[in-house]
C-alpha cells in the first residue's frame, strides 16, 4: 500500500521521522531571515565620498526624511544619483517628503552653498530641512 499526503511521514510505528524536527527548526530560521530582510531599512550612499562635518548635542527624531547628500565641491545626490539643484527640487516636489529633508554634507563644502541649498528647499515647500552632524569624536 503506497502512502501519500500528510501519512506519508508516518512510519510503520505511527510516528513521524527524524528528519521533521530538522525542518522545522530550518523553516523557522528561514522565516525569521525573510522577517529581518523585510523590515529592515535600506539607504543608499551617496555617489560621492563624504567626511561628514561633526556636532555635539542629541539627534532629533522626526519621520523618514528625503535624504540629501553635498560633496566637498558642491555636488548634489539623492537616491543614490548625482543631480543639480534645480533638478533635485523638481524630483523631489513629486515626492511624498512629508518627514522633511535631511542633508549630509562634506565637512569641506562652503557654509554658503549649504545654507543657499537650505533656502531653496524651504521656498519650494520642501522643509523642515535638517543637516545631518554625527557626534565628533574626541
Amino acid at each position: 500500500m503506497i502512502r501519500r499526503g500528510l501519512l506519508a511521514n508516518l512510519g510503520a510505528t505511527g510516528r513521524r521521522t527524524q528528519g521533521d524536527p530538522l525542518l522545522a527548526l530550518i523553516n523557522v530560521v528561514f522565516l525569521v531571515l525573510i522577517f529581518l530582510m523585510m523590515s529592515s531599512a535600506l539607504i543608499t550612499p551617496p555617489p560621492f565620498a563624504l567626511d561628514p562635518v561633526r556636532g555635539e548635542g542629541e539627534s532629533a527624531d522626526f519621520e523618514e526624511p528625503a535624504r540629501i547628500a553635498v560633496s566637498s565641491a558642491g555636488s548634489l545626490a539623492w537616491g543614490g544619483k548625482r543631480l543639480s539643484e534645480d533638478a533635485l527640487i523638481k524630483r523631489l516636489e513629486g515626492e511624498d517628503a512629508m518627514g522633511g529633508v535631511l542633508i549630509t554634507a562634506d565637512g569641506a563644502v562652503e557654509a554658503n552653498t549649504v545654507m543657499g541649498l537650505v533656502r531653496r528647499l524651504e521656498d519650494a515647500g520642501l522643509g523642515p530641512v535638517h543637516l545631518h552632524l554625527p557626534e565628533r569624536e574626541e
